[in-house]
């Protein structure tokens, strides 16, 4: 059996999840892995027996790899990700996909001309809990949906609020911490899609930007 050979870039916390479903599958190889810091590139690396590196370019060039993985912070999708379909391997790059719509929608077009294929993370819809509730969605088990809310609680107060620094999300721009609508709520975003059958046709809301105080988000 031919394995899928992945290259992963970026080691960060959201790489811990990635690294342990690589180790339970028996149809992929970690053949390369990249981190700006090169000490945790090659402790990863000697885990896995694979390639450490500290730029992604280099990973890219040096080839042997199907697929590669962009968990680098979101600013840095719209580069790592032309760089990568560039070099002809296909791609799944964590969410939020980009930071602009604009940086979005050039991801999309430069895999397609690519010609190579773009996966983006949207765990949520394997989630078992998840899947069921499309399934009695769709099959009208619940009648025609009018209404879908999620919410998010916290009780730790304003003084553990922390944002997610500028290399994820640049200041002026969307941003807000590891719960917020442009991280974790982008999770309920493409779901809410999902359930309804529809992509949204108008959108109002207040989203938190960067290195604002923050102020409650809706959408």
């Amino acid at each position: 059996m031919n394995k899928i050979r992945i290259g992963l870039i970026g080691l960060g916390a959201v790489a811990n999840a990635h690294l342990a479903a690589i180790r339970q599958l028996e149809t992929v190889q970690l053949v390369s892995v990249c981190d700006v810091r090169e000490e945790h590139a090659q402790r990863v690396a000697s885990d896995f027996s694979a390639r450490p590196y500290t730029d992604h370019r280099d990973l890219l060039h040096a080839g042997g790899i199907d697929l590669v993985m962009v968990l680098t912070p979101a600013s840095t999708h719209r580069a790592i990700v032309e760089a990568a379909a560039a070099s002809g391997a296909h791609v799944f790059c964590e969410k939020p996909l980009a930071i602009t719509v604009s940086d979005g929608q050039a991801i999309i077009a430069v895999c397609a001309t690519a010609g190579v294929k773009l996966f983006y993370g949207s765990c949520y819809r394997y989630l078992p809990a998840i899947r069921k509730a499309r399934e009695l969605i769709v099959a009208g088990a619940i009648g025609r949906i009018q209404l879908m809310t999620e919410q998010v609680i916290g009780g730790n107060g304003i003084d553990s609020y922390r944002q997610l620094g500028p290399l994820h999300y640049p200041n002026g721009g969307p941003g807000g911490g590891g719960i917020s609508l442009m991280d974790h709520g982008i999770h309920l975003i493409d779901i809410f899609s999902w359930f309804a059958g529809n992509a949204p046709v108008r959108a109002m809301g207040n989203i938190q930007i960067a290195g604002n105080t923050p102020e409650t988000e809706f959408l």
